[in-house]
Protein backbone atom coordinates (compact mmCIF):
# COMPACT_ATOMS: atom_id res chain seq x y z
CA UNK A 1 0.00 0.00 0.00
CA UNK A 2 1.88 3.14 -1.14
CA UNK A 3 -0.24 5.71 0.52
CA UNK A 4 -2.38 3.79 3.25
CA UNK A 5 -2.12 2.08 6.39
CA UNK A 6 -4.84 -0.21 7.76
CA UNK A 7 -4.95 -0.92 11.51
CA UNK A 8 -7.70 -3.81 11.72
CA UNK A 9 -8.90 -4.44 15.74
CA UNK A 10 -10.35 -2.37 18.66
CA UNK A 11 -10.11 1.00 18.26
CA UNK A 12 -7.67 2.07 21.07
CA UNK A 13 -5.11 0.31 18.49
CA UNK A 14 -5.14 3.64 16.31
CA UNK A 15 -2.52 6.27 16.90
CA UNK A 16 -3.88 9.60 17.46
CA UNK A 17 -3.91 11.74 13.99
CA UNK A 18 -2.11 15.03 13.77
CA UNK A 19 -3.52 16.57 10.88
CA UNK A 20 -6.23 16.38 8.10
CA UNK A 21 -6.04 15.57 5.51
CA UNK A 22 -1.97 14.42 6.28
CA UNK A 23 -3.32 11.64 8.36
CA UNK A 24 -7.19 10.90 8.63
CA UNK A 25 -9.18 8.55 10.23
CA UNK A 26 -12.43 6.32 9.69
CA UNK A 27 -14.20 4.64 12.38
CA UNK A 28 -17.27 2.10 11.27
CA UNK A 29 -18.85 -0.51 14.11
CA UNK A 30 -19.42 -3.70 13.26
CA UNK A 31 -20.84 -6.22 15.67
CA UNK A 32 -20.22 -4.48 18.47
CA UNK A 33 -16.53 -4.08 17.58
CA UNK A 34 -15.11 -0.95 16.68
CA UNK A 35 -12.81 -0.91 13.73
CA UNK A 36 -10.47 2.11 12.86
CA UNK A 37 -8.92 2.72 9.01
CA UNK A 38 -6.06 5.02 9.06
CA UNK A 39 -5.46 7.21 6.04
CA UNK A 40 -2.26 8.43 5.17
CA UNK A 41 -2.57 11.72 2.49
CA UNK A 42 -5.77 11.58 1.82
CA UNK A 43 -8.82 12.66 3.15
CA UNK A 44 -11.89 10.51 4.43
CA UNK A 45 -14.23 11.29 1.11
CA UNK A 46 -10.93 10.73 -1.40
CA UNK A 47 -10.40 7.11 0.73
CA UNK A 48 -13.70 6.14 2.18
CA UNK A 49 -14.02 2.33 2.53
CA UNK A 50 -16.74 -0.67 2.93
CA UNK A 51 -16.48 -1.20 6.58
CA UNK A 52 -18.42 -4.32 5.60
CA UNK A 53 -15.37 -5.51 3.71
CA UNK A 54 -13.06 -5.67 6.61
CA UNK A 55 -15.46 -7.12 8.64
CA UNK A 56 -14.15 -10.81 8.48
CA UNK A 57 -10.63 -9.85 9.26
CA UNK A 58 -11.29 -7.34 11.84
CA UNK A 59 -11.36 -8.03 15.69
CA UNK A 60 -9.48 -8.24 18.82
CA UNK A 61 -6.81 -10.54 17.68
CA UNK A 62 -2.82 -9.83 17.55
CA UNK A 63 0.09 -12.24 16.79
CA UNK A 64 -1.59 -12.57 13.23
CA UNK A 65 0.76 -13.99 9.95
CA UNK A 66 0.35 -11.89 6.97
CA UNK A 67 1.93 -13.37 3.82
CA UNK A 68 2.15 -11.80 0.25
CA UNK A 69 0.16 -14.24 -2.28
CA UNK A 70 0.49 -12.18 -5.81
CA UNK A 71 2.31 -8.93 -5.97
CA UNK A 72 0.94 -8.28 -8.99
CA UNK A 73 -3.01 -8.83 -8.11
CA UNK A 74 -2.53 -6.76 -4.27
CA UNK A 75 -2.82 -10.24 -2.96
CA UNK A 76 -2.31 -11.34 0.64
CA UNK A 77 -3.55 -14.11 3.23
CA UNK A 78 -4.16 -13.17 7.03
CA UNK A 79 -4.50 -16.56 9.25
CA UNK A 80 -4.16 -17.18 12.80
CA UNK A 81 -4.02 -15.37 16.00
CA UNK A 82 -5.11 -15.03 19.68
CA UNK A 83 -8.24 -13.60 20.48
CA UNK A 84 -7.20 -10.69 23.20
CA UNK A 85 -10.42 -11.23 25.35
CA UNK A 86 -10.28 -15.18 25.42
CA UNK A 87 -6.82 -16.21 24.81
CA UNK A 88 -8.22 -18.34 22.25
CA UNK A 89 -5.90 -19.39 19.11
CA UNK A 90 -7.06 -19.46 15.94
CA UNK A 91 -7.07 -21.36 12.50
CA UNK A 92 -9.19 -18.77 10.63
CA UNK A 93 -7.57 -17.91 7.19
CA UNK A 94 -8.90 -15.25 4.62
CA UNK A 95 -7.35 -13.88 1.44
CA UNK A 96 -7.71 -9.98 0.83
CA UNK A 97 -7.31 -8.34 -2.59
CA UNK A 98 -6.95 -4.72 -2.33
CA UNK A 99 -8.35 -2.60 -5.07
CA UNK A 100 -7.26 0.77 -4.36
CA UNK A 101 -10.66 1.68 -2.71
CA UNK A 102 -11.24 -1.43 -0.33
CA UNK A 103 -10.29 -4.61 0.88
CA UNK A 104 -11.86 -7.32 -0.52
CA UNK A 105 -11.52 -10.67 1.83
CA UNK A 106 -12.85 -14.26 0.96
CA UNK A 107 -12.43 -17.04 3.53
CA UNK A 108 -10.26 -19.60 2.85
CA UNK A 109 -9.90 -23.37 4.45
CA UNK A 110 -8.32 -22.77 8.06
CA UNK A 111 -4.88 -23.48 9.44
CA UNK A 112 -4.18 -27.43 9.99
CA UNK A 113 -3.04 -26.37 13.58
CA UNK A 114 -4.01 -23.09 15.31
CA UNK A 115 -1.00 -20.78 15.95
CA UNK A 116 -0.05 -16.83 16.73
CA UNK A 117 3.32 -14.92 15.91
CA UNK A 118 3.95 -17.65 12.88
CA UNK A 119 6.23 -16.29 9.81
CA UNK A 120 4.05 -16.32 6.33
CA UNK A 121 6.56 -15.87 2.89
CA UNK A 122 5.29 -16.19 -0.71
CA UNK A 123 6.50 -20.01 -1.62
CA UNK A 124 8.16 -20.44 -5.39
CA UNK A 125 5.10 -18.62 -6.88
CA UNK A 126 2.99 -21.29 -5.84
CA UNK A 127 1.15 -20.01 -2.27
CA UNK A 128 2.47 -19.42 1.00
CA UNK A 129 5.03 -20.83 3.43
CA UNK A 130 3.97 -20.26 7.01
CA UNK A 131 6.52 -21.65 9.65
CA UNK A 132 7.34 -21.22 13.29
CA UNK A 133 4.83 -19.65 16.09
CA UNK A 134 3.20 -20.61 18.90
CA UNK A 135 0.60 -23.49 19.74
CA UNK A 136 -1.20 -24.06 22.81
CA UNK A 137 -0.14 -27.42 24.36
CA UNK A 138 -2.11 -28.95 27.33
CA UNK A 139 -1.99 -25.86 29.77
CA UNK A 140 1.09 -24.09 28.08
CA UNK A 141 2.10 -22.26 25.35
CA UNK A 142 4.53 -24.46 22.54
CA UNK A 143 6.82 -23.00 20.04
CA UNK A 144 7.03 -24.85 16.77
CA UNK A 145 8.57 -25.36 13.58
CA UNK A 146 6.37 -27.40 11.61
CA UNK A 147 5.99 -25.81 7.81
CA UNK A 148 2.44 -25.78 6.38
CA UNK A 149 2.07 -24.35 2.77
CA UNK A 150 -1.37 -23.22 1.08
CA UNK A 151 -1.78 -23.87 -2.19
CA UNK A 152 -3.43 -21.36 -4.20
CA UNK A 153 -4.08 -23.83 -7.21
CA UNK A 154 -5.90 -26.45 -5.46
CA UNK A 155 -7.29 -24.04 -2.33
CA UNK A 156 -5.76 -26.20 0.40
CA UNK A 157 -3.10 -26.38 3.14
CA UNK A 158 -0.23 -29.29 3.50
CA UNK A 159 2.21 -30.09 5.38
CA UNK A 160 5.91 -30.05 3.94
CA UNK A 161 9.35 -31.25 4.35
CA UNK A 162 12.21 -29.44 5.05
CA UNK A 163 15.59 -30.47 4.98
CA UNK A 164 19.52 -29.43 6.18
CA UNK A 165 20.22 -27.38 9.32
CA UNK A 166 16.98 -27.04 10.59
CA UNK A 167 16.34 -24.03 13.03
CA UNK A 168 15.02 -24.98 16.77
CA UNK A 169 11.14 -24.16 16.93
CA UNK A 170 10.43 -20.46 17.76
CA UNK A 171 8.05 -17.87 17.67
CA UNK A 172 7.89 -13.44 16.87
CA UNK A 173 11.04 -14.66 14.95
CA UNK A 174 11.35 -13.16 11.05
CA UNK A 175 11.35 -14.34 7.52
CA UNK A 176 12.36 -12.24 4.68
CA UNK A 177 12.33 -12.90 1.29
CA UNK A 178 15.12 -11.52 -0.94
CA UNK A 179 14.31 -9.62 -3.50
CA UNK A 180 14.91 -11.65 -7.10
CA UNK A 181 16.08 -14.75 -5.07
CA UNK A 182 14.50 -18.17 -3.94
CA UNK A 183 15.81 -17.25 -0.54
CA UNK A 184 14.67 -16.12 3.13
CA UNK A 185 16.44 -15.33 5.62
CA UNK A 186 15.48 -16.31 9.41
CA UNK A 187 16.44 -14.23 12.49
CA UNK A 188 15.92 -14.46 15.92
CA UNK A 189 12.85 -15.37 17.35
CA UNK A 190 12.14 -17.05 21.28
CA UNK A 191 10.96 -20.74 22.56
CA UNK A 192 9.74 -19.45 26.43
CA UNK A 193 13.05 -20.20 27.64
CA UNK A 194 15.90 -18.94 25.12
CA UNK A 195 15.80 -15.83 22.64
CA UNK A 196 17.84 -16.45 19.59
CA UNK A 197 20.21 -14.12 17.46
CA UNK A 198 21.27 -16.62 15.39
CA UNK A 199 21.01 -16.57 11.03
CA UNK A 200 19.01 -19.46 9.15
CA UNK A 201 19.05 -19.19 5.01
CA UNK A 202 16.33 -21.09 3.27
CA UNK A 203 15.64 -21.84 -0.57
CA UNK A 204 12.04 -22.67 -1.21
CA UNK A 205 13.34 -24.60 -4.30
CA UNK A 206 15.58 -26.96 -2.81
CA UNK A 207 13.49 -26.97 0.52
CA UNK A 208 16.71 -26.90 2.30
CA UNK A 209 17.98 -24.87 5.25
CA UNK A 210 21.19 -23.69 5.61
CA UNK A 211 23.29 -21.76 8.73
CA UNK A 212 25.84 -19.64 7.31
CA UNK A 213 28.77 -18.15 9.76
CA UNK A 214 27.95 -14.44 10.89
CA UNK A 215 30.52 -11.85 11.71
CA UNK A 216 30.97 -8.67 12.49
CA UNK A 217 29.04 -6.71 15.04
CA UNK A 218 25.85 -9.57 16.46
CA UNK A 219 22.70 -8.36 17.36
CA UNK A 220 21.22 -9.06 20.79
CA UNK A 221 19.02 -12.07 20.83
CA UNK A 222 15.42 -10.97 20.55
CA UNK A 223 12.15 -11.72 19.25
CA UNK A 224 9.18 -9.17 18.02
CA UNK A 225 11.17 -7.48 15.95
CA UNK A 226 11.39 -6.19 12.16
CA UNK A 227 14.02 -7.08 9.51
CA UNK A 228 13.29 -5.72 6.11
CA UNK A 229 14.65 -6.32 2.66
CA UNK A 230 16.59 -3.15 1.23
CA UNK A 231 18.21 -4.58 -1.68
CA UNK A 232 18.84 -8.33 -2.89
CA UNK A 233 22.00 -8.19 -0.10
CA UNK A 234 21.00 -6.74 2.66
CA UNK A 235 18.50 -6.52 5.18
CA UNK A 236 17.61 -3.90 8.04
CA UNK A 237 17.22 -4.75 11.51
CA UNK A 238 15.03 -2.91 13.60
CA UNK A 239 14.35 -3.05 17.33
CA UNK A 240 12.56 -5.67 19.12
CA UNK A 241 12.45 -7.02 22.71
CA UNK A 242 14.07 -9.97 24.82
CA UNK A 243 13.93 -11.16 28.82
CA UNK A 244 15.68 -7.92 29.79
CA UNK A 245 14.35 -5.25 27.71
CA UNK A 246 12.91 -3.80 24.75
CA UNK A 247 15.46 -2.49 21.87
CA UNK A 248 15.54 -0.04 19.66
CA UNK A 249 18.87 -0.75 18.33
CA UNK A 250 19.49 -0.86 13.98
CA UNK A 251 21.59 -3.41 12.28
CA UNK A 252 22.38 -4.18 8.55
CA UNK A 253 22.67 -7.48 7.59
CA UNK A 254 24.52 -8.19 4.28
CA UNK A 255 24.50 -11.46 2.94
CA UNK A 256 26.44 -10.40 -0.04
CA UNK A 257 29.30 -12.81 0.79
CA UNK A 258 27.01 -15.82 1.50
CA UNK A 259 28.75 -17.18 -1.42
CA UNK A 260 32.03 -17.34 0.52
CA UNK A 261 30.06 -19.21 3.52
CA UNK A 262 29.82 -16.17 5.44
CA UNK A 263 27.65 -13.11 6.29
CA UNK A 264 28.49 -9.88 8.02
CA UNK A 265 26.33 -7.96 9.85
CA UNK A 266 27.18 -4.36 10.90
CA UNK A 267 25.81 -2.07 13.10
CA UNK A 268 24.16 1.70 12.48
CA UNK A 269 23.44 3.76 15.40
CA UNK A 270 20.34 5.33 13.27
CA UNK A 271 18.42 5.16 10.37
CA UNK A 272 19.99 8.68 8.80
CA UNK A 273 23.49 7.06 9.32
CA UNK A 274 22.77 3.93 7.25
CA UNK A 275 21.91 6.39 4.47
CA UNK A 276 25.04 8.61 4.86
CA UNK A 277 26.71 6.38 2.21
CA UNK A 278 24.16 7.53 -0.56
CA UNK A 279 22.20 4.33 -0.86
CA UNK A 280 18.60 4.78 -0.85
CA UNK A 281 16.47 2.43 1.30
CA UNK A 282 13.21 1.72 2.51
CA UNK A 283 11.88 0.76 6.44
CA UNK A 284 8.86 -0.85 7.42
CA UNK A 285 7.95 -0.48 10.68
CA UNK A 286 5.79 -3.08 12.42
CA UNK A 287 6.02 -5.50 15.53
CA UNK A 288 4.96 -5.55 18.76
Amino acid sequence: FSDMVLILGDDECCPPLQSEPAKSILKTEHMGTTRSVCHVGKTKEEVLVQARAYSPVAGKLWGRTVCLLSARNNEFIICGGEDVCTGELSRRCFSAVFDGEKLNVTPLPPLPAARLWSSGIQFSGKGCLVWGGEVDCREDRSPVSEPYLYMGATNEWKQITLKGCLPRPRAGHTLTPLPESTKAVLFGGCDGRKWYNDVHILDTTTLLWTKPKVTGLIPKARAFHTCTAVSPTRLVLIGGSNQDTCLSDVYILDIGKLRKGKTVCSSSLSITHALSRGEQVEQTFFGW
